[in-house]
């Protein structure tokens, strides 16, 4: 399954990828990198028109369809709050130095780093952010299209699931657009955040999964690849995706033992994840001193390493998500659950069961229409998807329960877990016309679109060109020790070039930009 959408997620990985491996040695406006993304993406267009005859016209079709629709919303998209509180400030270093040495140390949200800084540092056209509004709703044009190449080889309960995840889908896209409510209950495309793009990687790669596990033939090797690669992906964008990685081995485990499969090329398609995340890691090295910043375990000792703040900023996200502006009592105590986050969030818990009730409405009239074939209650297929669905549901709710957080888990927890206690095997007994399968998904697609689309908001200067928000540049003054310091707080973060009073100057060493001093760490031992 390598449709246009499968393929816009690895070429979004691939982008990612050429810029943290140009940013090792060039900042990412240089004229080099540039100019292989322009041949890249001449060189994929080329590929393009030659096979275009091996196009399947409905997914071309839709992509011009959905592109357009959505081109609109990013005409709408605004930056998100925390947009210029580091998520720009960060990009800003990522265009104007290569790699820095110990760049967490400076400030501590500048060490999460997600793939998503490293595509959208790239698109800037001075201090315009219009292509970064078009970067997000890229990933919900290759969302809908993978759902639209699933519909058409889905089979069984696979089929079942993906009208699940389509419902919805539908329901809560109009949540993402909510006004009405209270920004921190809606889930909200703002193109600086990386949560609906890593909610949708989640999706997409728990389905791949999922169609993997149904197949009655063997996986093939390219199948396991882009499989693989959709999990990086997931988890480049947002190490909270790391459920997934049990999700991968259920499902190798389950197709070696159950199936019989050959373990061979599932070894083969890990070569190239393999050589990515070695490359991630040592980015994550050189600019924190941590494999996976913020978890302060996986910080080693190197002279830069910036583990005191992996562990505040896993403190302080924690207890902002918890109770916001209230200090770290909750890391203590359950206080906070009643006092302030069931309160808060009632009406998205109401949201949250409305979504599940137009699911289980539509898995009844399936259930009606269906013939079951006999179940195995203990059929491990069952375990694996709701286990996974349960842990990641429990790993969002404890570590950080704020909803734009959980977009992946809330797009599949119902279809998944009334999947189980619907019964697992069972064939329809009027089977769909896969155009006309395909053609409800899509208009009801569509029509959860128009409803859900801020249109009042949307205007011919906006679609092409609009500066949202400036990258803030706070009051400095020379220092004698540091250099330069900010006048009035400890706000440097938000300014190239400096340092607060606490922590280490910018400084060289061999050339290499860092926020240690190794000539004085030297002198010192």
């Amino acid at each position: 399954m390598t449709g246009i959408g499968v393929r816009g997620f690895l070429g979004l990985l691939l982008f990612g990828m050429l810029g943290v491996g140009f940013n090792f040695f060039q900042p990412l406006t240089s004229t080099v990198f540039r100019a292989s993304i322009f041949f890249i993406a001449l060189l994929g267009g080329i590929i393009c028109i030659k096979n275009r005859r091996q196009l399947n016209k409905i997914e071309l079709c839709s992509f011009v369809a959905i592109s357009c629709i959505l081109a609109m919303l990013a005409a709408s998209m605004r930056s998100g709050y925390d947009g210029g509180l580091y998520h720009l400030p960060h990009q800003v270093w990522l265009r104007t130095e290569p790699i820095v040495v110990g760049l967490a140390n400076l400030h501590g949200r500048f060490g999460f780093s997600s793939l998503y800084e490293y595509m959208g540092a790239a698109l800037w056209v001075k201090d315009n952010f219009i292509l970064l509004s078009y970067l997000q709703a890229s990933f919900i044009v290759f969302f809908l299209l993978f759902l639209i190449e699933q519909s058409r080889n889905a089979e069984g309960a696979h089929q079942v699931l993906l009208l699940g995840v389509v419902a919805n889908f539908i329901v809560f896209h109009d949540y993402i657009y909510e006004e009405k409510i209270d920004k921190d209950l809606a889930l909200e495309l703002w193109y600086t955040y990386t949560d609906l793009p890593a909610g949708i990687l989640f999706t997409v790669t728990f389905l791949y999964g999922h169609w993997l596990v149904s197949q009655k033939s063997s996986v093939q090797r390219n199948e396991w690849s882009i499989f693989s690669l959709l999990l990086l992906a997931a988890l480049l964008l947002k190490i909270s995706s790391v459920p997934l990685v049990l999700w991968f081995l259920f499902v190798v485990l389950y197709r070696i033992v159950s199936k019989r499969d050959n373990p061979f090329p599932v070894l083969i398609s890990l070569v190239l994840p393999t050589g990515f995340m070695f490359v991630w890691f040592l980015k994550n090295i050189i600019s924190t001193g941590c494999l996976l910043y913020p978890l302060s375990s996986s910080c080693i000792d190197v002279p830069w390493s910036a583990k005191i703040n992996a562990l505040k900023d896993a403190q302080w996200i924690t207890a902002w998500a918890r109770h916001p502006g209230s200090g770290l009592y909750s890391l203590q105590d359950n206080g906070w659950f009643l006092s302030w986050w069931y309160p808060h969030y009632y009406p998205f818990l109401i949201k949250l069961l409305l979504s599940g009730g137009v699911v289980g409405i539509l898995y009844v009239g399936i259930a009606l229409r269906s013939k079951f074939a006999s179940v195995k209650v203990l059929d491990i297929r069952f375990w694996g998807a709701v286990g996974v669905m349960a842990l990641s549901l429990l790993f969002w709710f404890w570590k950080a329960p704020t909803p734009r957080f959980g977009i992946g888990v809330f797009f599949l927890f119902f279809p998944v877990v009334f999947l189980f206690f619907s019964g697992y095997d069972f064939d329809l007994s009027v089977k769909i016309n896969k155009p006309i399968q395909v053609a409800v998904i899509v208009g009801l697609l569509f029509f959860s679109f128009y409803i859900g689309t801020p249109w009042k908001k949307i205007s011919q200067q906006n679609l092409f060109s609009f500066k949202a928000i400036t990258v803030p540049t706070p009051k400095t003054q020379a220092d004698v020790t540091y250099g330069v310091r900010v006048i009035g707080g400890d706000q440097c973060w938000l300014s190239p070039q400096c340092s607060p009073y606490d922590r280490p100057p910018l400084s060289s060493w061999h050339g290499v930009k860092t926020f240690y001093n190794f000539n004085y760490y030297k002198s010192s031992q």
